[in-house]
């Protein structure tokens, strides 16, 4: 059967990083979606609704029927995206596997300021208190 991996984190604690390390390692069939690709993808003059949870939705479900593992990485708020987790985990109801990375906000700040920026340290800030454990019962949160 196939997997779901989900890595979720506060922006800048290293879930792309640790997502594209363990794609580059796999040998099963296997797709790695990208949040923030989602996120980015849009031009939305006029305040147009970007349909992202959709989208993602769709495509995680899709690869899953056809048998690819999924890795599915990004920081978003359990809250607004918990429909779209509970029909991903009543859909695909076995191998499902959250990781949490608990990152201290000194920490992801300090990393943010190590890269090319597409968010201001202050929204990085706003945004923090957003990324929280889901605590589903597969939830591993790693220090």
């Amino acid at each position: 059967m196939s997997k779901l991996i989900i890595i979720r984190g506060p922006s800048g604690a290293g879930k792309s990083t640790v997502a594209k390390a363990l794609f580059e390692r796999v040998t099963r069939p296997t797709v790695l979606i990208e949040r923030d690709y989602y996120m980015f993808m849009f031009k939305t003059p006029n305040g147009i609704a970007v349909p992202d949870k959709e989208l993602i939705e769709n495509d995680i479900l899709t690869c899953l029927k056809h048998g690819f593992d999924v890795i599915f990485e990004g920081n978003f708020k359990v809250t607004t995206h918990n429909q779209m987790l509970e029909k991903l985990f009543n859909s695909h109801q076995k191998d499902n596997y959250v990781f949490y990375l608990d990152v201290s906000l000194e920490e992801t700040l300090k990393r943010h300021n190590s890269r090319k920026q597409i968010i201001s340290e202050n929204e990085m800030k706003n945004l923090y208190g957003h990324a929280t454990p889901m605590n589903h019962s597969t939830e591993t949160i790693i220090p």
